[in-house]
């Protein structure tokens, strides 16, 4: 009977015991899971910070570049009613320099003028043309490109229609091998549109 009774108590302390370590080892992972899902989400709460400054400058950056960009479209329609005209300005609004130029001439066309107006921030080159309507211009193309892969930009006939096309070259800023594109704009026969943008 001693034997029975000390065979019972020992199974239910080895049982008691068990099942202790049992929840012991699941205890154990929640609160690493837990520390893991703190760092996790700290990581994520500075990567979300970091992003909201990067955007809200360059939402910055974005207004003070259409600032400039207004001020030079309020000089072209102040010579609107001129078949050609120049300017080249340089203007540093929040200490960054910003090189303008502006200028209308029959680029493309001997029949209709359109307007080029370039601005070259430090970082960045953006080159926005406007064809020529009666008293007013419209918007026809509009190119933006990294200061550090711009090469040139050239107007001359691409396809062979007779008609003058706007072509930008870049060399590409990574990778190894050549890396010398092109992106074509062609005039469209009614000597004042562009078609969409053609990756050379």
């Amino acid at each position: 009977m001693k034997t029975i009774s000390y065979i019972l108590t020992l199974t239910v302390f080895v049982t008691l015991l068990s099942c202790r370590q049992t929840n012991s080892k699941n205890e154990a992972p929640l609160v690493r899971t837990d520390t893991l899902l703190i760092n996790i989400d700290k990581k994520e709460q500075e990567r979300l910070k970091r992003r909201r400054q990067l955007e809200e400058q360059k939402n910055i950056d974005s207004l003070r570049l259409d600032k400039v960009f207004q001020n030079a479209f309020i000089i072209a329609n102040q010579n609107v009613s001129k078949g050609k005209f120049v300017a080249k300005y340089d203007i540093l609004p929040d200490s960054f320099p910003i090189s303008v130029e502006i200028n209308l001439d029959y680029h493309f066309s001997e029949m209709n003028p359109h307007l080029v107006i370039r601005r070259n921030d430090p970082g960045t080159i953006y080159i926005d043309i406007f064809s020529k309507k009666e008293s007013n211009f419209e918007k026809v193309v509009s190119h933006e490109q990294w200061s550090s892969t711009y090469v040139s930009d050239t107007i001359r006939d691409i396809n062979g229609d007779g008609l003058n096309d706007f072509v930008v070259n870049w060399y590409g800023s990574t990778g190894c091998c050549l890396k010398a594109f092109s992106n074509v704009y062609l005039l469209q026969q009614n000597e004042s549109e562009f078609s969409h943008i053609l990756n050379l």
